[in-house]
């Protein structure tokens, strides 16, 4: 039903009145079963041959209008042989009447799509009231036939599900049927009950399968991950009935293998035509954005491996009327498009460590200092920080990445909901105890980047918590995307052109004192005046210092300047805030960064209009820069596979933030080790032959000691 491959072919079209019946049933545009893509025998191309050479056949494109024109006898002549097979000549002349009746004007081809070797043409009338799909094999012979309904739904099609939904599915996958109009979408035609449905399948070159046409595992689609693209309550999981053999189908069980899923305001999810036995979940259980759901199958009547997806008013299908569905990154979802989730939902992946992590999040106000940033000229400088540390063990629930307040802040900032990131759970627990297996443990303080989030580095957090460090985060106030305090305020980074150099060297002077100043509370948490939790638990006289981008310049300065502050790590961080000495730092000193061009930057530029001469400048100075912060023992590597956020956790939000064949988890192995292993060297005082390992391990990266 909700994938019938069988249109005027079939045996149960023998007679006009049966295809007034199909008229009004629902069918799907990806064409004939796949035995038939590739069975014409050797005949059958001879005569194609004979009668192209004759001038018989009509081409694709004009074969609507042929019909329009009541050309019966070189329409018929067109037909495959299975089609000749259940509709004799003394019944063609009535079959094409009836799929000209309310034509109007003539047919217009409106879109064309190729798949398994067979083409579908589509048309509308003039009044566009009348669409129709007929299906050519790679000879040009009718193999499908689909009429259905062009009248628009004003009325419906604008009503949007009052949820959300992201893509029910990870990676690329193909629309064969989407859109609200008949031409994008075969289900839109006729019924409500299904107007609004979407089918994915994965296409390579044109073709859905690789291999056996009668067996399902050769379609690239088949056993996929179906995944809730909302959160909601399982109200309907049937598993357990058996896949069909590609192009064969199963009129008994419609659905097939199905879960439905309650969204609340009578919005109802469906996924359809599941795999046998891949269902995930059971009637009741409450599941969020991400969980699985099943895997794509072939069951139910369905005659090719597909997922079904829509959403209806109804958890009972048959009287249900589907729902125009609220993408949370797309404004609509059209037949023949290729699509991704930009933002899908990930997980990250579980520390290395040996120690479970807790986490806890600390507002300091420093009232030493005026918050210049503010108009109440009685503000002080307040600051968010977040522990990471080595717990005891996972106690309770864990922490969820960022908060909703964060999110939609995110979600203004790329054009689309990110509330999926507040669902995504975290390896880190609020409410674990600091472990007792070592009586103090080493700390090491992060900065973010300018513009981001003191979270944005959990992937590094939480390795380097797992293996005995207590990490400390700065958000630093009106420089992050934003921050919200525990009585609710949201402060967000202003919006302005890019700051000038003289700007970010007093941004790195306030930054610096934030670092201080968290250093100066941790003291205070350490002694116990703070919080229990942490009473001498923190080994002050060796602190570890690391960021990302500005929090990475930042570090470095605080290894200059502050004795307490023993090794630090600089990631892809333009020096602003100084000038760095030529002969580098006299402590362990490592910069992580990715190949930079004068290019790059050029380009970067033309879109942000920046003065070419301006840029020159700045990137010389950045260069040089970074070439004398290692200077004598400094360490250094480049990261190819790359881009300034790789050292973040962004990469993993979606492939638009990737560089072309990044591999995001194996760039985050690759710095977690190296991190590690830097800070166990000179903070921990372990192993110095760790450090060349990784170098021989990462042979890429070009990891070396600068003299």
């Amino acid at each position: 039903m909700l994938n019938q491959l069988f249109v005027l072919n079939k045996k149960n079209l023998l007679t006009i009145s049966l295809i007034i019946a199909f008229f009004i049933s629902i069918v799907s545009p990806i064409n004939s079963a796949a035995e038939e893509i590739q069975s014409n025998d050797d005949d059958q191309i001879q005569q194609t041959k004979e009668e192209m050479f004759k001038g018989k056949l009509i081409k694709p494109i004009h074969f609507a209008n042929a019909m329009l024109k009541g050309k019966y006898k070189k329409t018929y002549a067109q037909l495959s042989t299975e089609l000749k097979d259940v509709i004799p000549y003394e019944d063609w002349k009535e079959v094409v009447n009836y799929l000209n009746e309310g034509v109007e004007g003539k047919y217009h081809l409106r879109k064309t799509m190729t798949l398994n070797g067979e083409s579908s043409y589509r048309w509308s009338d003039s009044s566009e009231k009348k669409v129709l799909y007929i299906f050519f094999d790679k000879n040009q012979y009718v193999q499908d036939i689909l009429p259905l309904s062009g009248e628009q739904h004003s009325d419906t099609d604008a009503i949007r599900t009052e949820t959300y939904f992201k893509l029910p599915f990870t990676g690329q996958m193909f629309v064969s049927g989407g859109g609200a109009n008949a031409i994008d979408n075969h289900h839109y035609g006729n019924f409500e009950l299904n107007r609004y449905a979407y089918d994915f399948i994965i296409v390579e070159d044109e073709w859905t399968y690789e291999g056996d046409a009668k067996n399902n595992e050769s379609y690239f689609v088949f056993g996929e991950d179906v995944i809730a693209p909302a959160n909601g309550t399982i109200v309907v999981a049937e598993d357990g009935i058996v896949d069909n053999v590609p192009g064969e189908l199963n009129s008994e069980q419609l659905l097939g293998n199905h879960v439905i899923i309650d969204h609340g305001n009578n919005e109802y999810s469906y996924y359809v035509h599941l795999k046998q036995g891949s269902v995930a979940v059971n009637v009741g259980d409450e599941i969020t954005v991400g969980d699985l759901i099943g895997q794509v199958g072939n069951s139910g009547e369905s005659t090719q491996p597909h997922l079904h997806f829509q959403v209806s008013d109804s958890p009972d299908f048959l009287n249900g009327k589907s729902i125009r569905i609220n993408f949370t990154h797309f404004d609509d979802l059209i037949g023949g498009q290729v699509v991704e989730d930009p933002f899908p939902m990930f997980s990250f992946e579980e520390p290395t460590g040996t120690y479970p992590v807790g986490t806890e999040t600390y507002h300091w106000i420093d009232e030493s200092r005026a918050e210049t940033f503010s108009d109440d000229p009685d503000a002080k400088r307040e600051l968010m920080v977040q522990v990471w540390y080595p717990a005891e063990a996972e106690i309770g629930n864990p922490d969820h990445y960022l908060t909703q307040q964060l999110t939609e802040v995110l979600a203004q900032a790329v054009g689309g909901s990110m509330s999926h990131l507040n669902l995504i759970e975290t390896n880190s627990y609020p409410e674990a105890t600091v472990s007792l297996e070592q009586g103090q443990y080493p700390v090491l303080i992060f900065s973010h980047g300018m513009g981001v989030y003191r979270n944005s580095n959990t992937f590094q957090m939480e390795e380097l918590a797992s293996h005995g460090y207590i990490v400390v985060s700065i958000e630093h106030t009106y420089h992050a995307l934003a921050t919200v305090f525990p009585d609710g305020r949201t402060v967000k980074m202003p919006v302005e052109a890019r700051p000038s150099d003289e700007d970010l060297n007093t941004f790195m002077t306030i930054w610096k004192e934030d670092a201080s100043f968290v250093l100066d509370q941790l003291e205070q948490l350490n002694n116990g005046n703070l919080d229990d939790r942490f009473t001498g638990k923190l080994i002050m006289d060796s602190i570890g210092m690391f960021g990302h981008s500005f929090g990475g310049a930042k570090s470095f300065w605080m290894l200059e300047q502050d004795d307490r502050v023993k090794a630090a790590i600089n990631m892809d961080g333009g020096l602003y805030g100084g000038t760095v000495p030529e002969e580098g730092v006299d402590k362990p000193f490592f910069f992580m960064t990715i190949p930079h061009s004068l290019e790059e930057w050029l380009k970067i530029a033309e879109q942000t209009g920046e003065p070419r001469e301006e840029v020159e400048k700045r990137y010389y100075k950045v260069i040089t820069d970074w070439e004398n912060s290692v200077e004598n023992g400094g360490m250094s590597l480049v990261m190819p596979y790359a881009t300034h956020s790789s050292f973040t956790d962004m990469t993993l939000y979606g492939s638009m933030i990737r560089a072309e064949g990044e591999d995001a988890r194996y760039n985050h192995r690759l710095i977690n080790e190296f991190t590690l292993a830097f800070f166990d060297r000179y903070i921990k005082g372990k192993d110095e032959d760790t450090l060349q390992q990784l170098g021989e391990k990462y042979p890429e990266v070009n990891f070396k000691v600068n003299p």
